[in-house]
């Protein structure tokens, strides 16, 4: 009977640890997917003159991203050796402590390596239509292999942030706090777009750019708002065991794009007497960003409002910036950057106790939304981890970004520029290829 025993929960240990790794992947795919949703929001938000470059963008992302956290990103953010870790990793460089097949940790590199990608891609759609190939490489390199693992260190793999309490379910701060502080560095550091703002700061006149497809940047957030779900459900550490987490992550991240976009309808009709569908869009991601930190330890009424303010909190936002005439093409420090502040504060004033347990199966994460506790505790928490990752972005985005510009190969051309980057190192506008192809199809 023992023999029996032990072997029927030596099945259900193997089918759990089946169940979980399959859904981790299935997670991180969904993630994977999330690329081909930020390149047609970016490919549909910029100039026709220079969409097969933001494309072209894109897919280097995945790929320098792969290297650079395959060899060493992955060991900084979660090569915890020893109990001295607390600032970033020392182990399991190239994945060399991964000798089976069946080792868990691999699908686990996959799901943090999507993470690691997004961060980036963010800061694409920022810099866009004006920044060198050269420079943006330097700066994908070191986003994914030492900005982004650091803080996801200190968030999830048992650094200084872990060990005080500090929630971020799935990435509010190890993302787009993180991504959205890159890419206004970013943005600031190149200067806008030519012909983009007159007049002098807080006086502006903002001259709207013509975006290539808004049905490209339509399908895009679509996407995006899928992949979502890989995001914040797959976020959970043991699927067999947090099944009710899940649905719980489900709602609200269903909920998060639907606040968000009834608050801005609103303020845009009372404002403006018109529905823009672009703000429309940068809205629901709004809410996506918003509600991510807090997706698991948020009650569904809670989520609807926090992504309802962070609708607002995103169309204010942009506002400002192009006020202090910061050029941001794709709007991401206002969604990800203004989002994800937004969304830590929400956690630490609304996160549920009962759902906070159930959703770390750990020993760190003890405090309380102020809302339930009276304490601040979690608050000044998650606002520390937001100033410390905020911190930490500025300071080597901003180093990345001078030392380039200090050799004079961080901005093309205004000539280029003026023409368009397509035509320069992509062999024409996307629109001539697309004449080009239907010349050879029909034989004219």
């Amino acid at each position: 009977r023992r023999v029996h025993g032990g072997t029927s929960r030596k099945k259900r240990m193997d089918v759990e640890r089946s169940f979980n790794v399959l859904f981790k992947f299935f997670s991180a795919s969904l993630v994977f997917f999330m690329q081909a949703g930020f390149a047609m929001l970016e490919a549909g938000v910029v100039q026709r003159k220079n969409v097969k470059n933001i494309l072209f963008k894109n897919l280097v992302d995945i790929c320098i991203g792969s290297v650079v956290f395959w060899l060493f990103g992955y060991a900084l953010a979660f090569g915890c050796a020893n109990e001295y870790c607390s600032i970033v990793g020392n182990d399991n460089f190239a994945l060399v402590d991964f000798d089976k097949p069946s080792d868990p940790g691999y699908v686990v590199w996959f799901f943090q390596l999507v993470f690691a990608c997004t961060a980036t891609t963010i800061v694409s759609g920022s810099v866009a239509e004006r920044m060198r190939f050269l420079s943006y490489f330097a700066f994908a390199f070191v986003m994914a292999g030492v900005i982004y693992p650091v803080v996801a260190h200190w968030v999830w793999g048992k650094g200084w942030l872990q060990r005080m309490g500090a929630i971020d379910f799935a990435g509010g701060i190890v993302v787009h706090i993180v991504g959205g502080t890159a890419g206004l560095v970013g943005a600031m550091m190149l200067g806008p777009r030519q012909g983009r703002f007159e007049g002098r700061r807080m006086h502006v006149i903002v001259t709207e750019k013509p975006s290539y497809s808004v049905v490209f940047g339509s399908l895009g957030v679509l996407i995006l708002w899928l992949g979502w779900y890989g995001f914040n459900c797959g976020s959970v550490g043991n699927f067999f065991k947090q099944r009710g987490v899940v649905a719980v992550i489900a709602i609200n991240t269903t909920l998060g794009p639907v606040g968000a976009s009834v608050s801005t309808s609103i303020a845009m009709w009372i404002l403006t007497k018109r529905f823009d569908v672009s703000i429309l869009l940068n809205s629901m991601l709004a809410g996506l960003v918003s509600i991510t930190p807090g997706c698991a330890v948020l009650t569904p009424g809670f989520a609807f409002l926090t992504s309802f303010v962070g609708g607002l909190v995103c169309y204010f936002a942009t506002k400002l910036l192009h006020q202090l005439k910061i050029d941001d093409p794709v709007d991401a420090a206002p969604i990800h950057l203004f989002g994800g502040l937004w969304g830590v504060t929400a956690v630490g004033l609304l996160a549920r106790p009962h759902l906070v347990r159930e959703a770390f199966l750990d020993d760190y994460h003890i405090h309380y939304g102020l809302f339930y506790t009276g304490s601040a505790k979690l608050l000044g928490i998650e606002w520390l981890g937001a100033v410390a990752a905020f911190s930490w972005t500025v300071l080597m985005s901003l180093a990345v970004f001078a030392f380039c510009k200090r050799l004079g190969v961080l901005r093309v051309s205004p000539e280029t520029e003026r023409i368009g980057i397509d035509s320069q190192l992509h062999g024409g506008s996307v629109m001539k290829s697309i004449v080009a192809t239907r010349a050879v199809a029909t034989g004219f």
